[in-house]
């Protein structure tokens, strides 16, 4: 019985650490303002949007007294596995 615990557990680390990784390299290479794939909740203000996915968010920002934007990409929502600010 702990065998098949200890499997299915490892499968659903596996299957988030997947998940995870194909939308953030999805993410990274698509147009501003795109949803994860499973997007559990969102946050919409005149500066910033939050989309969260799966243990991740992804937030996009308009840089004060700039055209330009920022994205950031978090691992629950602490750990920044990427970002980018265009001026």
């Amino acid at each position: 019985m702990k065998k098949i615990v200890k499997y299915v557990l490892l499968t659903i680390v596996i299957f988030f650490l997947l998940l995870c990784a194909i939308d953030c390299i999805r993410l990274k290479f698509s147009a501003y303002y795109t949803k994860p794939l499973i997007t559990i909740d969102e946050k919409i203000s005149k500066t910033e949007k939050i989309y969260y996915g799966i243990g991740y968010s992804i937030k996009y920002y308009k840089i004060p007294n700039s055209f330009g934007y920022g994205v950031d990409f978090k691992l629950f929502n602490t750990f920044s596995l990427w970002f980018y600010e265009a001026h």
